[in-house]
């Protein structure tokens, strides 16, 4: 009972809002009505459906506006033609992916083969679809890092209010965006644990995990104490120092334990993984997941350089913070959506990843020896040993044939050790 009375009241935000999107409408269409009847004779050939149709776009030009409200312009906002496209774009692919990765897990250990990475990847989902949220609302709202402190002092208190909106869903995000970043890193270290590991290469696990946790806590701690009072995040007037505007300190301690955390889940566990009693394509995938993890370090650092040393805006913060979620997302994922380049993964029936090999396997055991009675080369002492390979394979496969004939065809019938 209480967790569906607290599921209730972390959907009511979003139950209000659809209520009054709806009422909004409801309202437009009312008056448009009345004004239609008003002045019927003025129309001139606009029907009844014209007029509810502008009304019903008014009315959802001002639910978005709403959602979305823009500063007068007194605030000096930059905008991209660009960047949504982009983001969208971005987001779009990253979507794919996690369907992607649900789809090939689905078909190659099912529903209830999932494991905590398969998991983590929902939560990282939830995350990402929050950043793209705050991502387009805080392009038409801005934030506090938007404007100086002589434009606070002078622009109008409803513009304050749309800022300090957007500084507040700008301030979430720096709870979501890293929130994501270290999903990616949990995701990682469950499937380096679904590999087969002795107990000493357990503990190492159990140390990246520990280390993971210990940097993430010590970032939201960061995020959450280096700025006070905790109302000048957000705050418009007067308007807050840059430690809580743009954050530098954020920026810091954030590529510092995202790079530090980055290198240890590739340089530990390189010498075990390698010296695994795995198959090659097992240690390939793990490879792909450990260059990639290269690509993901240099993406944090030059998002870094980028956000730091650029002019600071919320449009060159979300940016590279959206790309580096994005490429993080596809380096991690790639391991595992490999099966679906391979043909048993589109082959019939249960999946079955050495079924290339069984076939081949098979195809030679059903092919028929021919032993050649003369050899075409060699002196006495070679022909005597080629005639001898001979007669131990031409007996081998005989034993063979005799034993697919009494105990029947089936792979694990015919292997011999």
């Amino acid at each position: 009972m209480t967790q569906r009375c607290t599921a209730r009241w972390l959907f009511l935000p979003a139950h209000i809002t659809h209520i009054y999107a709806r009422a909004t409408i409801w309202r437009w269409e009312i008056s448009s009505n009345r004004s239609l009847t008003a002045s019927s004779s003025c129309t001139d050939g606009d029907s009844n459906s014209a007029v509810v149709e502008r009304a019903k776009s008014a009315a959802l030009a001002h639910v978005r506006t709403m959602l979305m409200p823009s500063p007068s312009s007194a605030v000096q906002l930059d905008r991209d033609s660009t960047y949504l496209p982009e983001v969208w774009s971005l987001y779009t692919f990253g979507v794919v992916v996690i369907l992607l990765r649900w789809a090939v897990r689905m078909r190659t250990v099912g529903l209830k083969g999932f494991q905590w990475d398969d998991y983590l990847s929902g939560v990282y989902l939830f995350l990402y679809s929050l950043n793209v949220a705050i991502v387009q609302i805080t392009y038409y709202t801005g934030g506090n890092i938007d404007v100086t402190p002589m434009q606070a002092n002078s622009i109008s208190n409803s513009d304050r209010i749309i800022l300090r909106y957007g500084s507040q869903l700008e301030f979430i995000s720096w709870y979501s965006y890293p929130g994501s970043i270290w999903i990616l890193k949990f995701m990682v270290l469950f499937f380096y644990r679904r590999l087969t590991l002795g107990i000493l290469h357990c503990r190492t696990i159990n140390f990246l995990f520990f280390f993971c946790a210990a940097s993430w806590v010590a970032l939201i701690v960061t995020v959450s104490v280096s700025c006070r009072p905790f109302h000048h995040n957000w705050q418009i007037h007067p308007l807050p120092g840059p430690e809580c505007t743009f954050r530098a300190q954020n920026f810091w301690t954030l590529v510092f334990l995202n790079v530090l955390t980055d290198a240890a889940l590739m340089a530990i566990p390189v010498p075990i993984l390698w010296n695994l009693r795995v198959s090659r394509r097992r240690k390939i995938a793990v490879s792909i997941l450990l260059l990639s993890g290269v690509f993901v370090i240099s993406t944090a650092v030059v998002r870094a350089v980028a956000t730091i040393g650029g002019r600071p805006s919320v449009i060159n913060i979300n940016r590279w913070g959206f790309r580096e979620t994005t490429i993080g997302l596809a380096a991690v994922s790639a391991p595992i959506i490999c099966p679906i380049f391979t043909e048993a993964f589109w082959r019939g029936g249960p999946y079955n990843p050495a079924w290339r090999r069984e076939s081949r396997w098979m195809e030679l055991q059903a092919r028929p020896l021919i032993p050649r009675e003369e050899p075409g080369f060699g002196t006495w002492i070679g022909t005597f040993e080629l005639n001898s390979l001979e007669e131990d394979e031409r007996e081998f496969f005989k034993g063979m044939k005799t034993a697919r004939v009494g105990e029947g065809s089936s792979m694990n019938k015919m292997q011999v050790v």
